[in-house]
């Protein structure tokens, strides 16, 4: 027999049997997570080293970082756009003009945040975590904006 009766023999019978071998396998979609958690509840302190190697990489971390806010925030940006995009600010915060200064749990001087419209999720600027923090909490509101700035002149 010549290699393509067999491929073909073989698509003929994946196609014709599928659900069967799916269900064999317990690849379908709905048995899955359930056997990967059973796996995982078996495999614990592997699971957990290998998670502890995984995160050790850095570019590991920035991809889990850029992974999130396309999933949270639906924002396409990719690490090189990141690192481009910081470059263009000169690891600057775009409102204060300061590098950033805040650190994370591990005591490593944080990424500038990804400031974006939450309205449209246009991207636009990097932001040290004191301004970012500000922004939020006048809700990117330029009428609060403005009473704040009233009010700081005023006292």
């Amino acid at each position: 027999m010549d290699k393509l009766k067999i491929s073909t023999d073989k698509r003929v019978y994946y196609q014709t049997n599928r659900e069967e071998i799916l269900r064999k396998n317990g690849l379908r979609n709905k048995e899955r997570p359930e056997v990967r958690k059973i796996w995982e509840s078996k495999n614990k302190e592997r699971m957990a080293k290998w998670r502890r190697e995984w995160r050790k990489n850095p570019e590991v971390k920035e991809k889990e970082r850029f992974n999130y806010f396309k999933t949270r925030y639906g924002m396409i940006m990719t690490y090189e756009e990141y690192n481009n995009f910081l470059d263009s600010h000169a690891n600057l915060c775009a409102i204060c003009g300061k590098p950033e200064t805040a650190k994370d749990k591990a005591g490593n001087i944080k990424k500038l945040s990804i400031d974006h419209c939450h309205k449209t999720n246009k991207i636009r600027g990097l932001l040290c975590s004191s301004c970012n923090i500000a922004l939020g909490g006048f809700q990117d509101d330029i009428v609060i904006l403005r009473k704040a700035i009233k009010y700081l002149l005023t006292k």
